[in-house]
Parts: C-alpha cells; sequence; structure tokens
C-alpha cells in the first residue's frame, strides 16, 4: 500500500482522535500525539508535494502565534500565558496536520466511515448520558455541552464538505455517499442529541449544516425530503425523550430541560445578563490597550466573573487587542485569495466565524482540524499551483 493510498486512512486517524479523544479530560495528550505522528509521516513521505500554494496556507497561523508569543511580555499572568501559548503551538499543529494531508485525499469510502464512527461514539455516550440522568444538559464525554454540539455539527459539515462533488484539489471527493440512508438516519439522531444540548447556538449551526447536507443531496428528490423529514422526526424524538417519567412531572411542564432552554429564546435568562456584562467588561479592556490587550488570559483575571469571556473575539481583543483578532482571522481573509469557494465552504465558514462569537474557540483542536480540511480540500485559484491539472480532452476522430 502506497503512501497515498494510506492517506484517507492516516486522515481518519487523526479526524477519530481530535474528534473524540481530544474532548475528554485527560486524553488530549493523546491527540497531540497522533498530530504528532502524522506530522512525521507527511515529513518522510510527502513533504516532495509541499507546492507553494500549500505552503502558504500553512504559514497562515503563524502570524497568530508569533504575536502571542510575544504577548508574553505584557501578560497580567506569564505562566498562565504559557499554558494559553502551549495550547495555541498544539492547536496549530493540528490545523498544519488536517492542511497537508486533505491535499491529498483521493476517493475513498474510509473518510466516510470515520466520520459516522465519530458521530456514532459520541451520540452512544450521550444516549448513556441520558439513560442515567435524563434531565441534565447531554454533554457526553466532553463534559460541555456546548462543545458537544459544536463537534457533532462539525463533524456533520465534513461530511457534507468532503462528499461536495466540487472539493478536492484535483482528484474530487474524498467521501464517496453511497448508503445515505445511515447517513441521514445519524442526522435524524444528531439533531435530538444537539436538542438535548440545549445549546442555543447550536440551532442556527444546525440550520446552516441542513442546508449543507440538502445542497449535497438535492438532486436525488428522495434524499432531500428525508433530509427534512428526519428534521421533523428528530425534533419530535427530542420532545419524546424530554418527556420521559412525566409522572414525576406532571403540571410542570417548564421543568424539562429541553422546554425550558427552547422557550429561552424567546425570554432570555440570567446567562444572557451575564454574557452581556462580559461584553461591557470586553469593551472596557479593549478600550484601556486597543492594539495589543493586556496579554493572554488577561479577561478571566482582570474581569469581575473569573472566567472567560465566552466570546473569542471578545477574549482577544481584551488579551491581544486589535492584532490579535486580525491575525486569528487571517487565514479566513488571506484564503478566498488562494482557494475557490464553493456553497458548503462558505455555509462552513459562516458556521464557525458565527460559533466564534458564542465560545471560545481559539485554542479548540477540532475548530483547526476542520479549518484546516476546508483549506486544504478547496481547489487552487492562483495559476501556477502544483494541484493536479484535470486530462486534456481527447482527440475528435476525423
Amino acid at each position: 500500500m502506497t503512501i497515498s493510498r494510506a492517506a484517507p486512512l492516516l486522515y481518519t486517524t487523526g479526524l477519530f482522535t481530535v474528534a473524540v479523544f481530544a474532548p475528554v479530560p485527560g486524553l488530549s495528550i493523546l491527540a497531540n500525539g497522533v498530530v504528532a505522528a502524522l506530522l512525521a509521516v507527511y515529513a518522510t513521505f510527502l513533504w516532495r508535494r509541499l507546492d507553494r500554494v500549500t505552503l502558504l496556507l500553512a504559514l497562515l497561523p503563524l502570524p497568530h502565534l508569533i504575536w502571542m508569543s510575544l504577548s508574553y511580555f505584557w501578560s497580567v499572568d506569564r505562566e498562565l500565558a504559557v499554558v494559553a501559548l502551549i495550547a495555541t503551538v498544539t492547536s496549530t499543529l493540528t490545523y498544519l496536520a488536517a492542511l497537508l494531508l486533505s491535499r491529498h485525499l483521493p476517493r475513498s469510502p474510509v473518510v466516510q466511515a470515520g466520520i459516522l464512527l465519530a458521530v456514532l461514539t459520541h451520540l452512544v455516550f450521550a444516549g448513556l448520558q441520558y439513560r442515567e440522568t435524563p434531565y441534565i444538559r447531554l454533554s457526553g464525554i466532553t463534559e460541555n455541552a456546548n462543545l458537544l454540539a459544536f463537534i457533532l455539527l462539525l463533524l456533520w459539515f465534513l461530511y457534507a464538505l468532503l462528499s461536495d462533488g466540487r472539493t478536492g484539489p484535483g482528484a474530487g471527493a474524498a467521501v464517496t455517499p453511497r448508503a445515505w440512508g445511515l447517513q441521514l438516519l445519524l442526522y435524524g439522531a444528531t439533531f435530538a442529541v444537539v436538542l438535548g444540548t440545549a445549546s442555543k447556538k447550536a440551532l442556527p449551526g444546525f440550520l446552516l449544516v441542513s442546508v449543507a447536507l440538502w445542497l449535497r443531496h438535492r438532486r436525488a428528490w428522495r434524499q432531500g425530503w428525508t433530509v427534512l423529514g428526519l428534521l421533523l422526526g428528530g425534533g419530535l424524538l427530542a420532545l419524546t425523550l424530554s418527556a420521559v417519567n412525566l409522572s414525576a412531572l406532571v403540571g410542570n411542564v417548564q421543568g424539562l430541560r429541553i422546554t425550558r432552554r427552547l422557550a429561552e429564546f424567546l425570554t432570555g435568562n440570567n446567562s444572557d445578563d451575564v454574557r452581556y456584562d462580559m461584553i461591557r467588561e470586553a469593551g472596557v479592556l479593549f478600550a484601556q490597550r486597543p492594539l495589543t490587550g493586556h496579554g493572554m488570559q488577561s479577561f478571566s483575571l482582570l474581569g469581575s466573573y473569573g472566567t472567560y469571556s465566552h466570546n473569542t473575539y471578545l477574549e482577544l481583543l481584551a488579551s491581544l487587542g486589535l492584532l490579535g483578532v486580525v491575525t486569528f482571522l487571517l487565514p479566513f481573509l488571506v484564503s478566498p485569495l488562494l482557494l475557490r469557494y464553493h456553497r458548503t465552504a462558505t455555509l462552513l465558514v459562516l458556521f464557525l466565524l458565527l460559533w466564534s462569537w458564542g465560545a471560545v474557540v481559539f485554542d479548540l483542536k477540532m475548530f483547526w482540524w476542520v479549518l484546516g480540511t476546508l483549506l486544504g480540500s478547496l481547489s487552487v485559484r492562483t495559476a501556477g499551483a502544483s494541484a493536479p491539472q484535470s486530462a486534456p480532452p481527447a482527440a475528435q476522430p476525423t
């Protein structure tokens, strides 16, 4: 088996490790080891295929890493700044591994199987948690409800991205969807679990994923309508699950976690007030040092809540200033000049940017793995790129 044929297996190994093991407290070190091993394999066997565009894409996170390193000298707590820097370095390496491996992905069912296996793993653990404690927010093995929803949505975005016929530097899609009924069945179960996480920001994200999947399957009307049907079925399943043991909650429908959280979309809750206060505090810290910020982890130290801001942009504005936000967004700003974005890729970028508003993601490995895969799987826009070229048309008989 050549290294090119092994590329789907290598990519899938990294994906499953980052999606399943990295979010588990205590197992993140395993993900770091796998990423390092994948980079070593690339450096040994595939480095000759590194073209100029891929090299430039690989260097896009470097300015942010350098700026974060410099912020050590004016950080409020230098020990915490070092911890944040280490997390950012490992996240950058994760991006690099996904980017380089996804540039060499041929058509293979291995990637599709890896995505579905990661989804199924999270669904199983979420189901076990629900069986034990049905009235708490589902978090599965991640121990964080928002993180579980984020990972599940990203996995389905990867499915939609890598099964898009227009994806790939030259060879086309890496995922070959055949038994689409199984995928859509898992997607309906995912909807129920996402509702069970009671994550507000997951619902617009799920809408974007649904649009991406509908675009993928719209040519087959049965598949497209099945997506819509499973959305409805997943919602009914979630409501059914939330009503388990209603005899203990009769007359107190608002006691159901899912019902209450859905109602809060209209009425708001205490956490909304806290987020607004965090926005104001971040604005004050940013106004004090708009260019450089106060150094990494400064919001949790200088703010009144003693925690991070639940917002990537506010966290970076307070910690690294405007330069920190610009360098963080550099892959999103530069890549459209180098790569050809299609609708699925655009929806994924929109999802990543929107989720960054409601969570801190700059040190989250799954975020960087998906971003690396996105940029690595798109066709090159610039002339002279070393992406494989299509064969010339056959000569017509005379």
